[in-house]
C-alpha cells in the first residue's frame, strides 16, 4: 500500500516539474521494488517546519533496508544492487536534480523494515549552473512553480 501525509500548509516550490517528477518517480520505484507484494508500504509525507522556507518530502518504506556495505555507494553513477535491469543511474541523477533546485536528497534512516529518503528543496531555490544543456535554464529565466495536486 502506498500512504501520504500531505502537510496542511503551503507545500509549493519553484521548479522545473519535469526533473522534479523524475525525482520522485526514482524513489517510488526503488521503493516498490524493495517492498513484498503482499505486506509492502510505503509512506509519502510532506512538511515545512517554518513558513515559506525549506520543504521537506519524505519517501518511507517496509522493505529490507540498504546494507551497510551498500550505503555509503548508493548516490554514485553506475551503482546498482539490481540483479538485472538496474543502470545505477537513478539516485545519482535525483540526487543531482535535488542539488540542482538547490537542494539535497539523503538517505535519514536505514534499517530492516524502515528506509527513508528525504528530499530537501528550498522554497525559493538559488539555482546552481551545471553548465549548458541542464534543462535548467527555464526555471533560471524564471521558474515554475511546483505544487501538489489533489
Amino acid at each position: 500500500s502506498i500512504n501520504y501525509h500531505f502537510d496542511s500548509g503551503d507545500t509549493s516550490v519553484t521548479g522545473d516539474p519535469n526533473q522534479m517528477q523524475q525525482v520522485f518517480v526514482n524513489l517510488l520505484v526503488n521503493a516498490i521494488q524493495t517492498i513484498s507484494p503482499r505486506t509492502g508500504m510505503i509512506q509519502l509525507c510532506t512538511f515545512r517546519p517554518e513558513e515559506g522556507g525549506t520543504l521537506f518530502v519524505d519517501v518511507e518504506d517496509n522493505g529490507p533496508g540498504i546494507s551497510e556495505k551498500n550505503k555509503e555507494h548508493i548516490f554514485e553513477p553506475f551503482f546498482t544492487t539490481k540483479r538485472s535491469g538496474g543502470t545505477g543511474l537513478g539516485l545519482s541523477t535525483a540526487k543531482n536534480i535535488v542539488k540542482a533546485h538547490g537542494g539535497d536528497l539523503v538517505l535519514l534512516h536505514n534499517e530492516p523494515g524502515k528506509t527513508i529518503f528525504r528530499v530537501i528543496i528550498p522554497e525559493s531555490p538559488e539555482m546552481v549552473a551545471e553548465g549548458p544543456g541542464d534543462g535548467l535554464d527555464a526555471m533560471r529565466a524564471g521558474g515554475n512553480e511546483i505544487t501538489k495536486s489533489n
